[in-house]
């Protein structure tokens, strides 16, 4: 947890993914001795021995909590979110309300967490609505927004278009966080930088980040721009190069341009395909190759980062 006192009215607890085995929460002190109108009802009620006991109640959605103290012991009432004007003054010592302010953060380097794990972001979706993401905040200066991400075989990739543009999978082991998703993230930035990452079975670890990594719209068949190397293992950054300005390719949807049949289907799984080679990241758990990494790797991961 980290603590940073502004002045005695005014407090930011962070409480981490760790912490609250979920997503990261923040409150704010709005103001002492303030209230929330009369018109509204709290949609829980709770007494406790500590303040925090409110902090940490594992709620998901935007709400407001209003602690009062009454001697050793707290009372906290929980609103769903309401406008600013609905706080008001009172004159009541000991009434603290604190705003929960949510995940608000549209990327994993928005976030202020150093711990890996799943958060709720926006994605920097305009109504706001929430998606849970792996976010790696550890490796090459994290923040690292993970759109795949496989680490055993539990999850079937071998899907249909819908399930490729939609997502699938829980981010807390394997997923696809989904290609209109992708689109949005890529085309709502000027500058995303794209880091793909593996692990063999014995132990060997690679990656390569590129610069200026882009998907194209669903009318375009989501075609990859797979950027620039500007880190990593030049070889494996050569091998991503080569899809370079290929479309999507699913089992019912054939955009490859290889002549002799579906890519998606001879790899099991969706993906941007050349012609059936170097790199089959969605194929069965045995089957993920990438490059020289074939048929051996443990786990595989790649994940967007907006270029400061």
């Amino acid at each position: 947890m980290i603590f940073k006192l502004a002045s005695c009215v005014l407090l930011t607890i962070f409480v981490t993914a760790q912490a609250q085995k979920q997503s990261t929460a923040m409150y704010r002190v709005i103001e002492n001795k303030t209230a929330v109108s009369d018109d509204h009802n709290p949609f829980l009620n709770e007494t406790v021995h500590s303040t925090m006991q409110c902090f940490m109640k594992r709620i998901d959605h935007p709400h407001f909590v209003e602690v009062k103290t009454d001697g050793k012991m707290h009372q906290c009432r929980f609103y769903e979110a309401i406008k600013p004007s609905s706080i008001r003054r009172s004159p009541e010592a000991g009434i603290v309300l604190y705003q929960y302010l949510g995940v608000t953060a549209s990327l994993c380097q928005d976030l202020d967490s150093e711990v890996n794990g799943v958060f709720q972001l926006t994605l920097g979706s305009e109504e706001g609505s929430l998606t849970k993401v792996y976010c790696d905040q550890t490796e090459n200066g994290g923040g690292w927004t993970t759109f795949q991400r496989r680490i055993d075989g539990s999850v079937d990739f071998i899907r249909n278009w819908e399930d490729y543009k939609n997502g699938f999978g829980e981010a807390d082991g394997n997923y696809w966080l989904g290609l209109e998703k992708l689109h949005q993230i890529t085309h709502r930035y000027e500058t995303v930088l794209i880091r793909v990452e593996a692990t063999t079975n014995d132990g060997s670890h690679t990656f390569v980040i590129h610069e200026g990594f882009k998907v194209s719209p669903e009318s375009d068949f989501y075609r990859l721009t797979a950027g620039i190397l500007t880190e990593g293992d030049y070889s494996y950054g050569r091998g991503w190069n080569v899809v370079n300005n290929y479309r999507f390719t699913t089992y019912d949807k054939d955009n490859d341009n290889y002549l002799g049949g579906n890519c998606a289907i001879l790899a099991k799984g969706g993906g941007w395909f050349k012609s059936c080679a170097w790199i089959d990241f969605n194929s069965p758990y045995s089957q993920i190759r990438w490059f020289h990494f074939s048929n051996d790797i443990k786990s595989i991961s790649l994940a967007v980062k907006v270029k400061n």
